[in-house]
Order: structure tokens, then sequence, then C-alpha cells
């Protein structure tokens, strides 16, 4: 019965001391080298790419998946025009409706699309070497956040569709082929990479 006794405390003693300081406490060691630890941490760090050997990539993205590389500033590309500017999304669920971010790039809009209802093939740039092909409508209307233009714009994607409608507007799918088909030739005259 002592042994018995003896066990149950030892287990317990054992058992609360392990919950108090478990392994990786006391341990000096771990299985991982520092070259696992490095290549882990990482292996998604485009940091340590050499990026003079990556090349542009048009990525064609519905308006689903565009929308999550919306986040802060982005740079827009007029295939037509070869103007850019900087923009954020502030809103819009069935394509993104986007402002210019300041006055300088609100004046590039102005220069381009002199306030036209024309669909224009762009280019959204999303990373270094990432560039989805869309469509905007440089006519500011509606609500605004940044101040910049006196109403916002609405970009379109793949897959986007109109407000109103409802539906895919032919014209904007129409300018986002446009700018899929001729975006790497315009990305390798521009010097974009």
């Amino acid at each position: 019965m002592k042994k018995v006794f003896f066990v149950v405390v030892f287990l317990l003693v054992v058992g609360m001391f392990g919950a108090l300081l478990p392994y990786p406490v006391f341990s000096s060691t771990t299985n991982l080298t520092h070259a696992d630890e490095f290549q882990i941490n990482n292996f998604y760090e485009s940091e340590f790419s050499n990026l003079d050997t990556l090349s542009p990539k048009i990525v064609p993205l519905s308006q689903e998946e565009a929308v999550h590389f919306l986040d802060g500033e982005f740079q827009v590309f007029d295939l037509e025009s070869g103007q850019s500017f900087y923009a954020t999304r502030i809103g819009g669920q069935n394509h993104a409706d986007i402002e210019p971010t300041d006055k300088e790039s609100a004046l590039v809009v102005k220069k381009i699309g002199e306030f036209s209802q024309k669909r224009r093939p762009v280019l959204v740039k999303i990373s270094e070497t990432a560039y989805v092909p869309a469509s905007v409508v440089l006519y500011p209307h509606g609500y605004e956040v940044c101040g910049t233009l006196g109403g916002h714009l609405c970009l379109h994607f793949y897959n986007s569709k109109t407000d109103g409608t409802q539906k895919e507007d032919y014209f904007h799918q129409k300018a986002v082929k446009t700018a899929e088909k001729l975006g790497k030739k315009y990305l390798k005259e521009n010097n974009l990479f």
C-alpha cells in the first residue's frame, strides 16, 4: 500500500512539474537546425529572391480574388495613354470603388479620362511582379472618402458586375480582356520590371 501511495505522489509531483515547466522551457535544444528554421521562416519572403531574374506576370483574377489585393495604395496603368496613377479602394461589392490617393493622381485621372464613360483597359499593380488586367471608367460619381476627385471611379475585373443591373457589363469585360492581351507588351515597352 505504501508503494502505491508513493507512486501516486510521485506521478502527481511529476505531472505538476511538467505542467508548470513544459519541455521547451527547460530544453536548450530543438530538433530543428538553424538552416531549417531559416527555410521555414523565410519560405515565402520575396526579399530573398533575386527580383532581377523575375519577369512580370499578367495575373487574370476574378472580382472576388482581386479585391483581396487592394488593401492600401496601388498603382493603375492606363494602357491607352501610357499614364499611371495611384488609387485606393474605398468600397464596392460587385466591383471596386476607387479614388485617387492624392491631388497629383487626381490630375492624371482628369488628363486621361476627361470624365468620360468609356471603359478603359488598365493594369493594376498588386506586387513587384504581378499585374491584374482590369477596366476602369474615369468618371467620378457618387460617394467619396479621399476627396480628391469629387466622387469615386469604378474598377472592374473578370466576373465583376454593375450595381444597377447586378450583371456583368459587356464593355467592361471586353476592356479587361484587352488589358490581358496587351498587358505583357505594355510592361516590356515601358520597362516596368
